[in-house]
């Protein structure tokens, strides 16, 4: 076989078994579904919006809706979750006068790990961030 059919055959074969370069994910060996339960309930932490840090609260409900408020200004925030390949996905349907969020907006977050403490995650930008259970 000549050495310019090694490289597409190559790549063809890693396409075909799932193999990448990348590694396992973050939370290999944890289901959509698992992920999923692990966030039902409320979570507390700090998220960008209107050039610095928001104080903000996120309900996750077992119905896939979500209800967030930030503490400045009360900006509510609402609409639909779920988790898929990993990755937690937030379609905001009403946004307040929240800065992190618009109408519209869907935020993709990546779930490093989640227990009955905290969540980690990383953000569309690469950003990591941890969110805390509140009660």
């Amino acid at each position: 076989m000549s050495s310019r059919m090694t490289g597409p055959l190559a790549l063809a074969a890693s396409i075909l078994c799932g193999c990448n370069s990348a590694g396992p994910p973050e939370n290999s060996g944890v289901s959509d579904l698992q992920i999923s339960k692990s966030l039902l309930g409320a979570w507390s932490g700090e998220e960008e919006g209107g050039g610095g840090k928001v104080k903000a609260v996120t309900r996750y409900k077992s119905d896939g809706t979500f209800e967030g408020e930030a503490s400045e200004k009360k900006a509510a925030t609402s609409g639909t979750w779920m988790v898929e390949e990993g990755t937690l996905i937030e379609t905001v349907e009403k946004s307040g006068q929240s800065r992190t969020a618009k109408r519209g907006q869907v935020r993709k977050t990546k779930v490093l790990s989640v227990d009955d403490k905290e969540f980690k995650y990383k953000t569309e930008k690469g950003e990591e961030g941890v969110r805390t259970r509140v009660p």
